[in-house]
């Protein structure tokens, strides 16, 4: 099911609560299949609101346009308030946090129920809670959010430190959700966002991780054994991984080891949905993930970008140079190199000989974050 599809799936629920009082007083089973907004008691929006962001998931439409159309069909309805900022319907603030929430719970419900998979879950137990973009000014109040839930679960299936990791049964992603700690914002999700405004995101962690840290105990088992390519092996000793949200027999060569040819775009898209790690030479973590297939799909990182699809068929090259090609430091315009303490925005540059051509795949330094790949001559 795409995102669109899941928008357009809910049922319009107008209400006059608040987001806190929703959370507190609607059971998550209801909210998930329901489409509302904080203190929205007009259904007719609702429905327009819903087909419109259906669209905009769907890159019919982009976020100018959606604003522009809520707006009219709120003087359609004769809406009016006195309400200011995020607390008006009509402000670019509350329709702008409104697009991004729900693009984004669509894409954390997606993101569980692949993840939820049994034969998936073996291979791929835990979760790691990591920024989802770069921002000039980061929120310094994740490690209290991650202390506070789970300290309310008493740490079960979730490791205590600096990393935000724990099993994809941990309840402390259920106390995240529901603002362990007294934090008001959160959105009552067991999945990303757990909180209005959040860009934090899920990143999958293998069972050879999860053991590393001590979150499952180790064993002699087939999954746990990994063959030459470094792919996890089925019960049968023959490597495997997961498409579609299932557990299936590969090829030697898959896209997510990395190889010098193309993919389509689709199975390209269908595994930055899903989100993966992978390691560069010198052992540092590198993530894909939606946010570069978005780049590609949508343009939207900046007003001025236009879709590339194709490059999405060069994922399988961009894993494979970030695996064996050489790596630089990439600094913003301005700003003074400082190999130990690079300035956020800071990029790796991983280039890498393909044809007459050079691949170039670049990585934020602060979050280990590809930002987007393309060759050059």
């Amino acid at each position: 099911m795409t995102l669109a599809e899941r928008i357009l799936a809910k049922t319009p629920l107008p209400t006059h609560l608040d987001s806190a009082t929703i959370r507190a007083r609607v059971a998550q089973q209801v909210r998930e299949q329901a489409f509302f907004s904080a203190r929205m008691t007009l259904r007719g929006y609702l429905k327009d609101l819903q087909r419109l962001l259906a669209a905009y998931a769907d890159g019919q439409m982009d976020a100018s346009q959606v604003r522009v159309r809520a707006r009219a069909k709120l003087d359609e309805l004769g809406f009016s308030t006195v309400a200011t900022g995020l607390q008006d319907p009509r402000s670019p603030a509350r329709l702008n946090l409104i697009l991004k929430t729900n693009e984004q719970m669509a894409a954390g419900m997606a993101q569980r129920d692949l993840g939820a998979d049994p034969l998936l879950a073996k291979a791929f137990p835990a979760w790691e809670l990591v920024s989802g973009g770069y921002r000039r000014v980061h929120r310094t109040d994740w490690p209290r959010r991650w202390q506070a839930a789970g300290d309310a679960v008493a740490w079960r299936g979730a490791l205590k430190g600096k990393r935000m990791v724990a099993l994809k049964t941990s309840p402390i992603w259920a106390a995240l959700g529901q603002g362990a700690g007294g934090f008001k914002d959160t959105l009552g999700n067991p999945y990303p966002p757990f909180a209005f405004g959040s860009s934090y995101e899920w990143s999958e962690l293998s069972i050879l991780e999860a053991q590393d840290l001590g979150l499952v105990p180790k064993s002699d088992s087939a999954l746990n054994k990994r063959d030459t390519h470094g792919h996890f092996a089925t019960t049968e000793g023959e490597p495997c991984t997961h498409e579609k949200g299932k557990q299936v027999k590969e090829r030697k060569q898959t896209i997510q080891t990395g190889y010098k040819g193309k993919c389509s775009q689709k199975e390209a898209a269908d595994l930055l949905d899903a989100g993966f790690s992978i390691k560069d030479g010198e052992g540092q973590g590198v993530r894909f993930d939606r946010f570069v297939r978005d780049h590609y799909e949508k343009g939207l990182r900046r007003k001025e970008n236009q879709p590339k699809p194709e490059n999405l068929e060069l994922l399988p090259v961009a894993i494979y140079a970030v695996r064996h090609g050489e790596c630089t430091l990439k600094f913003p315009q301005g700003t003074t190199p400082d190999y130990l303490n690079p300035p956020k925005g800071t990029q790796r540059v991983y280039s890498m000989q393909y044809g007459r051509e050079r691949m170039k795949v670049y990585v934020y330094v602060d979050s280990g974050k590809v930002s987007g790949w393309h060759t050059e001559k």
